[in-house]
């Protein structure tokens, strides 16, 4: 009887046991950033994640939304930032705990849930605890989980795959119309978590994958015997999520017909990092080059895609144990979703493939629009999660001793032929006589390691045969030895000599004493490689942990910055107008060259090399870590930038850095039109010196040869806001941008505004308007049109009067700031005459414009920045940033959720009506 009872205790205690185990594992890896606080510092933690991530956390403490970002770019929508995205409920925490804690608490709250969601998902399949517990580590235990770490959101967002294909099936499932109707509004509500997560690249293919898993399922001949074949709800379930995440999408969308991938990037650009023969052979064997994680490492160049460059994807191993199970469980014919899985896998491999597949290249080419998404490798996840699931149904023909013979015997050859391989890089590499396979053939090392890496791998491998012969050669009672262990042979022995003999009889000897023991069973074994599987997985995860730093690393003040705010304090004395002119423009990108003496002393787990570089980086304030010290940068790294922004300042800089032909002069009206203040460049690279700017037109402020900086002044300064003296129409956008790049066409932005008139099909609106400018005049002139400056009306509610009669005695001064806040800029200016005040920010849709109170147009003033026309006399001007398609996103999500309270009403209903009749006293 008590027996009887312990029994029942474990099996219900046995799961709750298994995540406690796995927390503390995840607890273990973490521990750094979520008990010591340490941080992710490397490549994309601190250029793009920290700051922003930092800038949501400390906008969501002061109860605001942050849609907008004034320090890159000119001003930029942040909403249009979907990573990190600021509707994903997790990213809450950033403004509750340090960015490392946060960053440690999202990693395991994430891998956690990728292991319950297939752990779940593969029950729910009927392959019972153990496969489930298989295919479930191999997904959140897999190097793509560990050790991309740089980009978080990715793994955020591919961790609701299998909940959601899960909530499909329960979906296909349910008994009764209250559960139908639970189960989705819990598939709504991940759906809008899988999107607002914040990868669209991960975002998209999952949900293509959740829609052809509905169809799938409902098709006649799925296996399943579904007591619904509708696939009516799941699909509806989806789109109500879908509809859920409207704020985030179109935002998103606005950005994205304005971004540099409006028009498809270059296709160069878009391959940048595809999976190559490195990261498809680190899918088995655990990082063969070691931790390349580390800058200046002589076999980045043998590994990553982009040469000299740190990884995308440090790792995407799932082991050879898991590997092997995967064959036998592709080779199990009875599955009948084999097939399915199979294809999705070969689909995904070949896509991660980009450049160095065939196909895609040839298909992105004739599909432009495609080419939105870039970096195939991000999708590596899908593979690991195939190669999971085939692992899980591979277990389970492990425990039903059912492995397909021919699948067996391949394994042996794989493993046996890997270990040949890496037996002979390993000796090559010893003897310094290494082989001679490509550029492999420089580094005997890298032979070593590669020799080393195979090795353990095939081992691994082996031992899985092993076990699973063990498991053949034993009865299902756990008591006796089964016929397969019977005496060798005599033909055998003859054939195999004595090596076979003495191993057959130590195979029987050892199963004896285990099954006289009753500790010889399928399961048990099965227990062990699920043991080794966790191993091959973590044990990896640890050596190559990402690198973490301590918890002060960010808050050290970069030394460009101390020299801005020195130089700040120097010219206080001369006027900048009301609203200063600060904005920095580095005319220098990551990488950037380090001095040689340069170093950082902290107390962190990462070689001091690839620290010190980092932190240099931050000392010469490459974008985005301006961010934190609320520095405004003309430009910004990887954010929501519009395709003419960012083709403009790129090619100002390019002509600035061409050396002896450099010039200037395109650089310094942008510089005027920006109202850039501040330009740092290096005082040497790899190429050598880099010539100084043009001191008539920039003042050297400061050279710091041991930092290898130099710090410019843009002379005379234009402010952010300010009344231009003349201006003209303009018909042609881009040639007005072409106007700042162009050397031979000259004009000072500060003195003279190119003005682009609005739409034809705009008069929404009452209007501050020049005179004669019609609103509905399709015959506009296609030449730039001079306008007087007293000729100015006002327009409102179809009255006119005269500008002349509106101007007061008051001498004109220059816009006095009121208020300067991310959504809202309040400020107040005097005219003499009538003209147009001039906002040197980002042109962007959603901004609207208030003049005394009244709806007024923004004009796109010098192709890139804002305009509101201005009579004489005195006005207060007030900016509001309030996007339509925010507004458009709130009204679908409140749609969608009114749809999900009416579906937990409906499904609510018998409660509801019962607890009703208990209070009214009836029975």
């Amino acid at each position: 009887m008590n027996n009887l009872l312990n029994y029942r205790v474990i099996e219900k205690c046995k799961v709750p046991i298994f995540l406690c185990t796995i927390f503390g594992f995840l607890l273990f890896f973490y521990a750094p950033l979520v008990l010591r606080g340490q941080c992710f510092y490397s490549s994309d933690q601190q250029f793009y994640f920290e700051p922003f991530s930092t800038f949501l956390g400390q906008s969501l403490r002061h109860w605001q939304l942050p849609l907008w970002n004034p320090y890159l770019h000119c001003g930029m929508p942040q909403i249009a930032v979907s990573s990190p995205g600021i509707f994903y409920p997790p990213n809450l925490l950033f403004a509750i705990f340090s960015y490392g804690r946060t960053s440690g608490y999202l990693m395991i709250f994430h891998q956690l849930l990728t292991l319950i969601g297939a752990y779940l998902l593969i029950k729910n399949l009927g392959w019972g605890n153990i496969s489930a517990v298989c295919g479930a580590l191999t997904c959140s235990f897999s190097g793509y989980m560990f050790s991309l770490t740089a980009n978080y959101t990715l793994i955020e967002t591919a961790s609701w795959l299998p909940i959601n294909l899960l909530l499909i099936r329960l979906i296909k499932q349910a008994s009764n119309r209250s559960h139908l109707y639970y189960l989705a509004v819990l598939l709504s509500l991940t759906t809008f978590m899988l999107i607002t997560a914040g990868r669209p690249e991960i975002s998209l293919a999952v949900t293509t994958i959740m829609v052809a898993f509905v169809f799938l399922s409902s098709w006649p001949g799925s296996a399943d015997n579904y007591l619904s074949k509708n696939p009516f709800w799941p699909l509806f379930a989806i789109g109500v999520g879908i509809a859920l995440s409207m704020p985030l999408i179109l935002p998103v969308c606005e950005w994205t017909m304005l971004s540099p991938r409006a028009k498809g990037m270059d296709l160069k650009y878009v391959f940048l990092w595809s999976a190559n023969w490195y990261d498809l052979m680190s899918i088995i064997f655990a990082q063969p080059f070691g931790d390349l994680q580390k800058l200046g490492s002589p076999y980045l160049r043998l590994a990553a895609s982009r040469s000299s460059h740190i990884p995308y994807l440090p790792s995407p191993l799932i082991g050879s144990v898991a590997f092997t199970l995967a064959i036998w469980g592709f080779s199990d014919r009875k599955w009948h979703g084999r097939k399915w899985v199979l294809t999705l896998l070969c689909l995904s491999l070949i896509f991660i493939l980009g450049v160095n597949s065939y196909i895609i290249p040839k298909l992105l080419a004739f599909v432009p629009f495609a080419n939105l998404f870039r970096y195939p490798i991000k999708v590596m996840i899908i593979p690991i999660y195939c190669l999971a699931l085939a692992a899980a149904r591979g277990m389970l023909n492990f425990i039903n001793q059912s492995v397909n013979r021919k699948s067996f015997y391949a394994t042996i050859i794989l493993w046996g032929i890997s270990l040949v391989i890496g037996l002979t890089f390993l000796l090559a590499g010893i003897s310094h006589k290494p082989l001679p396979l490509w550029e492999l053939s420089k580094y005997p090392h890298a032979q070593v390691l590669l020799g080393r890496s195979i090795i353990l791998g095939a081992l691994l491998g082996i031992v899985t045969l092993l076990f699973y012969r063990l498991v053949l050669c034993f009865q299902n009672n756990g008591s006796t030895v089964g016929a397969r262990c019977t005496r060798p042979r005599a033909d055998a022995i003859r054939l195999y000599g004595i090596r076979y003999w003495v191993g057959m009889y130590i195979q029987n000897f050892a199963i004896k004493i285990l099954a006289q023991k009753h500790k010889f069973n399928p399961v048990l074994f099965a227990l062990v490689v699920n043991a080794l599987l966790l191993a091959n997985l973590y044990i990896p995860a640890l050596c190559f942990r990402s690198h973490t730093v301590n918890r002060n690393y960010y808050k050290h003040i970069p030394q460009l910055l101390l020299q801005i705010k020195e130089a700040e304090r120097a010219d206080a004395i001369h006027p900048y107008g009301s609203i200063p002119s600060r904005r920095l423009l580095s005319l220098y990108f990551e990488p950037v060259k380090m001095p040689k003496d340069y170093s950082y002393l902290a107390n962190s787990s990462s070689s001091s090399d690839t620290l010190s570089y980092f932190q240099y980086c931050r000392d010469l304030l490459i974008p985005n870590t301006n961010m934190d010290w609320q520095q405004p940068e003309t430009f910004g790294y990887e954010a929501s930038e519009t395709a003419d922004f960012r083709n403009c300042v790129l090619d100002v800089i390019h002509k600035a850095n061409s050396g002896e032909e450099s010039d200037y002069y395109p650089l310094w009206k942008f510089c005027r039109a920006s109202s850039t203040r501040w330009l740092a460049t290096q005082i040497f690279n790899d190429q050598g010196q880099i010539p100084k700017l043009d001191p008539q037109m920039f003042k050297l402020t400061k050279e710091n040869q041991k930092m290898n900086f130099r710090l410019y002044s843009l002379i005379d300064p234009v402010p952010r806001t300010y009344i231009c003296k003349t201006w003209s129409w303009a018909a042609d956008h881009q040639k007005i941008v072409q106007k700042i790049t162009n050397s031979n066409f000259r004009f000072d932005p500060a003195q003279q505004a190119f003005i682009e008139r609005l739409p034809s099909n705009d008069s929404s609106f009452t209007a501050l308007l020049p005179d004669g400018y019609s609103l509905i005049a399709k015959g506009i002139n296609q030449h730039s049109i001079k306008t007087k400056l007293d000729s100015a009306v006002f327009t409102q509610s179809g009255y006119i009067y005269s500008a002349k009669q509106l101007t007061n005695s008051v001498p004109s001064q220059a816009p006095i700031l009121l208020k300067d806040e991310p959504e809202h800029i309040s400020l107040s200016a005097n005219l003499k005459k009538a003209g147009f005040l001039v906002l040197a920010d980002q042109f962007y849709p959603g901004w609207s414009a208030h003049v005394d109170g009244l709806l007024a147009p923004i004009f796109r003033t010098n192709g890139l920045f804002r305009g509101v026309y201005l009579p004489a006399g005195g006005h207060l001007v007030q900016f509001d940033y309030e996007p339509q398609s925010l507004f458009y996103g709130f009204l679908f999500a409140g749609i969608a959720l009114g749809i999900i309270l009416c579906l937990v009403l409906l499904a609510s209903k018998n409660l509801i009506w019962t607890t009703l009749k208990n209070m009214a006293g009836q029975t």
